[in-house]
């Protein structure tokens, strides 16, 4: 796994299981990559705004 900052344009989601979405995005150093966001569709999540 790679954990490094990288801007990015959001090109799709996909809703995955009950909290979670698939997220497509676009970026300049790497293409198209896709990642899970866990609970982001939770009601009480800081995260809500992706």
């Amino acid at each position: 796994m790679n954990n490094e900052w990288l801007n990015a344009y959001v090109l799709h989601r996909r809703p995955y299981r009950e909290t979670s979405y698939i997220v497509d995005f676009f970026t300049l150093e790497e293409g198209r990559v896709s990642a899970v966001a866990k609970g982001v569709k939770n009601s009480k999540s800081d995260k809500k705004s992706l």
